[in-house]
């Protein structure tokens, strides 16, 4: 930041992903998934696992030494994996509903890897790359989407002041 506009900019739209994240939050809890397949309960159980592992081996763990340390059991796992299993499935709805895979562009999953890369831990671009699969990268982007559409049509008030 070089002034203090970008730094009012900055808090604000650090404001605005907070009030997205809760958005998104309050969709989940009033959604409810009547039915899953299998094939998708494995999928993210190996997403969830596999985001799970890199993290412990970032921290030179085990897994289950990462859990201890996170004070998570196998029933915090358990709700994980219904999290992310609800989160994709309650995003591929409004996707379908709203005709929003329609509306995806090259742009938004350029986007999706700029922003990956600038938040991992990786040696390369190559490196990113062939760690993640562009369907995932695109699903990543439809998933912002699906919580920019929520965020556009909420009525979201904030309440601040800035004095400068």
């Amino acid at each position: 930041m070089e002034n203090t506009d970008d730094f009012y900019e900055w808090c604000k739209q650090s404001l605005i992903e907070d009030a997205k994240a809760e958005l998104w939050s309050k969709v989940l809890e009033s959604s409810v998934v009547n039915k899953y397949s299998e094939t998708a309960y494995q999928r993210v159980i190996e997403e969830v696992d596999g985001d799970y592992n890199y993290n412990a081996d970032f921290f030179g763990m085990t897994i289950d030494e990462y859990l201890e340390m996170n004070g998570m059991t196998e029933d915090d796992m358990e709700d994980e994996y219904m999290n992310a299993l609800k989160s994709e499935m309650v995003m591929w709805a409004i996707v379908e509903k709203e005709g929003l895979a329609n509306k995806i562009t090259d742009e938004d999953i350029q986007n999706k890897w700029d922003e990956l890369y600038q938040e991992g831990d990786f040696e390369s671009e190559e490196d990113m790359k062939s760690q993640y699969t562009d369907e995932e990268i695109r699903q990543g982007a439809l998933m912002d989407k699906a919580v920019d559409w929520v965020y556009d049509h909420a009525k979201v008030k904030f309440s601040y002041k800035i004095s400068k």
